[in-house]
């Protein structure tokens, strides 16, 4: 009996985890001790092992387990930039960074309440102006369009202020004016350090000539105005023959005095050896026509011959302006339909003769403009006479403080939209 309640207790001992399951065994092995002791007399037992069914393990003790983190191991604190479905954030030891503009990396980030990163907007930072692009980086050395609005990031990725900026744009370059508020000027004027420009709907500098308003306009390469005439205002065309002479500088000086122009209509065979004074005539926005090779009656010349004296005035200008001219003045006036067909350009006559040629007399020119002149009228005086330009020096202040705008012919016609037609004449424009 003893050995059965021995053998019972260590069974109990290793199965102690299995609870009433065990138990029952306890009893079970008690009862058949008691039969073979009664039936043996002597206690004897016969050992026959238990068909026990192994304990099933629970996994979801083990899944807790493995869960659990060490305590040996620290917290891992996100650093950095991190990216997550598609967003941007930014952590310092562990904490997210929002509403605050972030340098990293050679980049610049501004990120929002939410800690994303901006994509594809443009922000006003503490009065600095940026755009983060769609991978969330600031724009640096750029031009954007934003919203109808242009704008330029400097190399700090900050839009430019109150700045003229050349841009370049498909290979080309252009002229932009980014105001206080970064936006690039639009359909404005704006004077820098002494230069005026004009800025039109798409944002950049106007070039060459083209119409403001009411103001016919002649802008520089780079944008710069050098010329601009108000179609609402009274206008004349000064018109000098027979030059160039020593004589044409003195009349260059008084119009640039006053932003004045006027028309040179050269003999041919003079250009070369006074090319300085048609080069600065013509680089002041004068205009250069044509006045025959040497001052020949076109009426008397047959149709070969006029050409041939055109063409070659024509070709000694160009020579020295690089431009030919596009109006003729025939000498004494004199004109025909075969001339006009031959010379094929607009034949350019006067509406006032100052007769100066005749006179060479410095008060008698200044009276015949002063007595007669008026709205769209066409002069004419000759830059071979020292007396002419003493006259002019008179006459240009004089006109210029009467209101007159002091213009070349294609400029007259231009500002009374009257254009110029090959082979005819005009005497006015008005």
């Amino acid at each position: 009996m003893k050995k059965i309640i021995t053998f019972v207790m260590a069974v109990s001992l290793i199965f102690s985890s299995f609870g009433e399951d065990l138990a029952l065994a306890y009893d079970i092995a008690a009862k058949d001790g008691k039969q073979t002791d009664a039936n043996s007399g002597e206690g004897a037992l016969t050992e026959e092992p238990l068909n026990e069914e192994p304990a099933e393990e629970d996994p979801s003790q083990d899944d807790l387990v493995s869960q659990e983190p060490s305590q040996d191991e620290p917290a891992v604190l996100l650093d950095g930039l991190v990216e997550e479905d598609g967003d941007i954030y930014y952590y310092v030891d562990g904490k997210m960074v929002r509403s605050e503009l972030v340098k990293t990396g050679g980049n610049i980030y501004y990120f929002s309440n939410d800690g994303t990163a901006l994509k594809r907007l443009l922000k006003d930072v503490d009065g600095d102006i940026y755009y983060f692009s769609k991978d969330g980086t600031a724009l640096k050395n750029a031009f954007k369009k934003v919203k109808n609005n242009y704008y330029y990031f400097g190399k700090k990725g900050k839009a430019i202020k109150n700045q003229l900026k050349t841009v370049k744009i498909k290979g080309e370059k252009y002229r932009f004016y980014f105001g206080k508020k970064a936006r690039a000027l639009k359909k404005k004027w704006k004077s820098v350090n002494g230069k005026t420009y004009y800025f039109r709907k798409n944002a950049r500098a106007a070039t060459g000539t083209t119409w403001v308003s009411k103001y016919y306009c002649r802008f520089t390469k780079k944008g710069v105005l050098k010329r601009r005439l108000d179609s609402k205002k009274k206008a004349v065309a000064l018109t000098y023959d027979d030059g160039p002479s020593s004589n044409t500088e003195t009349i260059l000086d008084a119009l640039e005095k006053v932003d004045g122009c006027a028309t040179f209509f050269v003999v041919g065979y003079l250009v070369k050896s006074h090319a300085s004074y048609v080069k600065r005539a013509y680089r002041m926005g004068c205009e250069i026509g044509n006045h025959t090779w040497k001052h020949q009656n076109l009426t008397s010349l047959s149709s070969a011959a006029i050409n041939k004296t055109i063409s070659d005035t024509n070709n000694s200008v160009k020579k020295v302006t690089g431009k030919a001219p596009v109006l003729t003045r025939p000498p004494y006036g004199s004109k025909n339909s075969s001339v006009a067909s031959a010379v094929n350009m607009p034949l350019i006559l006067w509406s006032i003769d100052t007769l100066d040629w005749k006179t060479r007399n410095t008060n008698s020119t200044v009276s015949a403009i002063k007595s007669k002149v008026k709205d769209g009228d066409i002069i004419l005086m000759h830059d071979l006479y020292a007396q002419t330009a003493a006259a002019s020096k008179i006459i240009i202040p004089y006109l210029d403080a009467q209101g007159y705008q002091l213009v070349t012919v294609t400029e007259l016609s231009i500002i009374k939209k009257k254009p110029l037609k090959k082979t005819k004449s005009y005497s006015s424009i008005r």
